[in-house]
């Protein structure tokens, strides 16, 4: 008759048992997250003067890793002269340094859409304004903190640096976001 507990697979399943128990279950650990953030910004044009806005965008992020995210993020600014949308799909490192301030650095790709109205000067009325459109696709990198003032909710700030090549032109472009939000984690 064999002793149950020297059986290489009960000794295996009780090893098993044993480390997951010593590990926090999922539910304990939020899995993923939603946030809303809001980006100040503002155009210039000769015609109209300052046109400023806020652009406002969602995220949705995926907790996959003991410090690794997936996320996607939209942010929409609509403008009087121009209107854009901005999509980006990346990944995010949060350092654990201890306290309420958690910082991390961000980095994916980016994909734009842009529509610019612009003033024209014609001798017949009506004369309609002139609108362009361009759509831009590159990398993104960025970093920021989050301030976790609850176990599930957080302030976010942050800051993001897109390199892309545009529709209408053939040289690389640059854009840089700073946005502030709450980040909700289930």
């Amino acid at each position: 008759m064999h002793d149950r507990a020297s059986h290489p697979v009960l000794v295996l399943v009780t090893a098993l048992l044993t480390t997951l128990a010593a590990v926090p279950s999922l539910a304990e650990e939020p899995s993923f997250e939603v946030s809303a953030v809001v980006e100040p910004s503002g155009s210039y044009s000769e015609y109209r003067g300052f046109d400023l806005d806020t652009g406002l965008g969602f995220g949705l992020g995926w907790h996959f890793a003991p410090r690794w995210t997936g996320e996607v993020r939209a942010l929409f600014h609509d403008g009087d002269i121009a209107s854009t949308d901005t999509y980006q799909l990346g990944v995010r490192y949060a350092f654990d340094l201890g306290g309420s301030w958690h910082p991390f650095a961000v980095g994916g790709v980016h994909y734009g859409r842009s529509e610019v109205d612009y003033e024209v000067v014609c001798f017949r009325a009506p004369c309609p304004p002139h609108r362009s459109s361009d759509s831009v696709t590159g990398l993104f990198a960025g970093g920021g903190a989050d301030w976790q003032f609850s176990r599930r909710t957080a302030l976010r700030l942050e800051g993001r640096f897109a390199v892309y090549d545009s529709d209408a032109g053939d040289d690389s472009t640059d854009a840089t976001d700073l946005t502030a939000g709450i980040v909700v984690r289930f």
